[in-house]
């Protein structure tokens, strides 16, 4: 084995493994320049010093996660305190508890993550839980939704939670963690699109008036120092403010290359063009603002030439009594007649709940808020819709499952399964054997 007398900042520090959220995951090659480069940027972002204490329960192999609160804290020397993810799928409370014990003043999660937590964190958890230190509540990883980050802020106001916590960001591994970072501090920018235009012509139009038909687009700030952002058309040409496009960047933080590398060069999935990385990421640019609508392949073709935006209905459906939070999935089916695609739905249902009554509650609630009402609603079994290891839907996944009917095969028996009986089997022997303990002692 061969060891360096020197490192050079264009050497690749590590490997970082794509979610696969919108295809198979890759391996993308960052550098130490990328990493150093980014984390201090990102930090100067945050506004980080000496008192900062981070908190998070996101997986270590993902950019959040990994750069976020490991590499991050260790270049500007804070201090975080970091859970195992599935303690945090179990007990989400435990999240708020961790911030509260360790006063931080600085977590993450994807938008799921909130949403999660308000839905299952009960009250009975929340007793004596002090929320005022946390000063920065990132979300990113996926498109924040403006409701869920009020939801948030309302559940947890009275445990001291500040209203200016949110800090939406945007970033990926091809861009090492951060692209672009709202101000700390402020409340998140959202501004009121009118539907039509966008949904048309691609053009995101303020809404004069407000409307419950009106789209909601969020912003994720101004690109980090050092990084520019582009909004490109098919063919590669820069397109105006407001336009809707795929969003592309350069910089310091541009991954050195795509894996496999030589042999596979072919399969690398991550395209560029005249020294920009395109980001596969439809958004468009406003008042030096970065606006993310959707990823470019979950798009949804509906007839006529409008552009659907799954996120949206997601959140929607994910907020209805009896649908388990995260777990919606909003997908394309192709048309017999060839002209654009079917709207179609699915979502895990809790046990207990009503398919029927949920499957009538959905179209009436997308045709007023999104405009669009569903051609097929697919309910299925907790653990259903494929998801990533950081909880990010798989939709891409999720239709292909929808497209070979297998996608309702994966509902499962509600009865025990032998694991199941024998784990109950000893829970019963172990009590009736402290029974006759008691009783004899």
């Amino acid at each position: 084995m061969c060891i360096r007398d020197s490192i050079e900042p264009t050497d690749v520090a590590y490997i970082q493994i794509t979610p696969g959220a919108t295809g198979p995951m890759r391996g993308v090659a960052l550098t130490h320049k990328n990493i150093l480069s980014n984390v201090d940027v990102v930090g100067r972002a945050l506004e980080l010093g000496a008192d900062d204490v981070g908190a998070a329960w996101l997986p270590l192999d993902n950019i959040m996660g990994l750069l976020g609160f490991v590499c991050l804290p260790c270049f500007w020397g804070i201090d975080t305190v970091l859970l195992d993810p599935r303690r945090f799928l179990d007990a989400p409370h435990e999240w708020l508890w961790a911030m509260s014990q360790h006063r931080a003043t600085i977590t993450a999660a994807p938008d799921f993550g909130y949403h999660y937590c308000v839905r299952r964190a009960r009250e009975t958890h929340l007793e004596h839980i002090d929320l005022s230190s946390l000063r920065v509540a990132m979300s990113g990883g996926e498109r924040a939704q403006p409701e869920h980050m009020e939801e948030f802020i309302l559940r947890f106001a009275p445990l001291g939670l500040s209203e200016d916590v949110f800090t939406p960001v945007y970033g990926l591994s091809e861009g090492t963690l951060g692209v672009s970072f709202s101000l700390p501090g402020v409340s998140p920018r959202v501004e009121r699109i009118q539907r039509t235009p966008l949904m048309n012509d691609g053009v995101a139009t303020p809404a004069l008036e407000r409307s419950e038909a009106d789209y909601e687009a969020l912003s994720v700030g101004p690109p980090l120092e050092g990084v520019e952002v582009r909004v490109l058309d098919p063919a590669g040409a820069e397109l105006a403010e407001r336009a809707l496009g795929e969003l592309a960047f350069r910089g310091p933080n541009a991954m050195a290359y795509d894996l496999p590398r030589e042999e596979l060069r072919d399969q690398s999935t991550t395209r560029r063009a005249n020294g920009w990385v395109l980001t596969g990421d439809v958004g468009y640019l406003a008042d030096g603002e970065i606006f993310v609508i959707e990823r470019a392949c979950d798009v949804i073709h509906l007839p006529g030439g409008r552009a659907f935006f799954p996120s949206e209905a997601e959140a929607c459906v994910g907020a209805i009594d009896g649908v388990r939070a995260g777990a919606v999935a909003f997908f394309g089916a192709p048309r017999a007649s060839g002209d654009g695609e079917d709207l179609i739905g699915a979502f895990e249902v809790q046990r207990g709940a009503s398919e029927e009554e949920i499957a009538r509650a959905i179209p009436a609630l997308l045709r007023t808020s999104c405009g669009v009402a569903p051609e097929r609603l697919v309910p299925v079994s907790p653990g259903s819709i494929p998801r990533t290891r950081d909880g990010k839907v798989r939709r891409r996944r999720a239709r292909e499952l929808y497209l070979q009917g297998r996608l309702e095969l994966t509902k499962r028996s509600h009865k025990p399964n032998s694991l199941g009986r024998l784990a109950r089997g000893a829970s019963m022997a172990i009590r009736v054997l402290r029974a006759r303990l008691n009783r004899d002692g």
